[in-house]
């Protein structure tokens, strides 16, 4: 909008709302019955990624960084959750899981297609992956953090308002496998680290809450009728 002309003071921006309580009050046995359901070992560290299946969305980065790191940490599980829709999306997949196919470390992968219960899913991930090249505002990251993932994002579209890097996660470059790998490996390295970031990221999601929206979108009216 400002690139377009409209002046600054003009915009205001609030956020697109969050259910946060409904992903702060998962049941902690989800974690088990999650993981018993893709066969994952309960005590591995899960890596996940969510989102469609699609190149911007950045599953061949993930998988490239993933597959670099399996067989350093075998206890590590690398997982990604999303649909596919259309020829070329599959395509796009098909090429990216040949690599894991063909790796040693495969039982480490998992594809689980769409996960209606996305709460569930993400009690049952350690570290959340958002490898997009462009994102509107990626709610993702956001429900995360509410349910005490720890973050790992890209520096791409509304990713960074959410990620403050080394605060309540990292930012990496977009399209950049190496980075990706980079910052996953000092998070699998430093559990103390990854917590701190967790905690962090549960005090950030509550500024996407629907009680916040609500309140902003309320004052922004107030502001709008007053100024008459």
């Amino acid at each position: 909008c400002i690139e377009a002309g409209i002046a600054p003071e003009r915009v205001v921006t609030i956020y697109s709302p969050i259910d946060v309580e409904a992903f702060k009050r998962v049941a902690p046995e989800k974690r088990k019955e999650i993981r018993e359901r893709f066969n994952i070992p309960l005590q591995a560290t899960v890596v996940g990624l969510a989102g469609q299946v699609t190149a911007y969305k950045g599953q061949e980065e993930f998988l490239q960084a993933a597959l670099n790191l399996a067989p350093e940490y075998p206890e590590a599980h690398f997982l990604v959750a999303g649909s596919i829709f259309g020829e070329d999306n599959q395509a796009y997949f098909e090429r990216c899981w040949e690599a894991v196919r063909a790796s040693p470390q495969v039982e480490q992968f998992h594809y689980i297609g769409f996960q209606e219960d996305m709460p569930g899913l993400m009690k049952a991930i350690d570290i959340l992956v958002i490898s997009s090249s462009k994102e509107g505002f990626g709610r993702v990251a956001v429900e995360g953090m509410a349910a005490g993932c720890d973050v790992i994002g890209t520096n791409a579209g509304g990713i960074p308002e959410i990620i403050c890097d080394g605060k309540n996660g990292s930012l990496v470059p977009p399209k950049d496998p190496n980075a990706l790998r980079d910052a996953l490996k000092l998070h699998l390295d430093n559990p103390e680290t990854r917590a701190q970031y967790a905690r962090n990221g549960s005090e950030t999601a509550e500024r996407f809450s629907i009680p916040r929206h609500v309140a902003e979108m309320q004052q922004f009216y107030k502001s709008l009728v007053l100024s008459r």
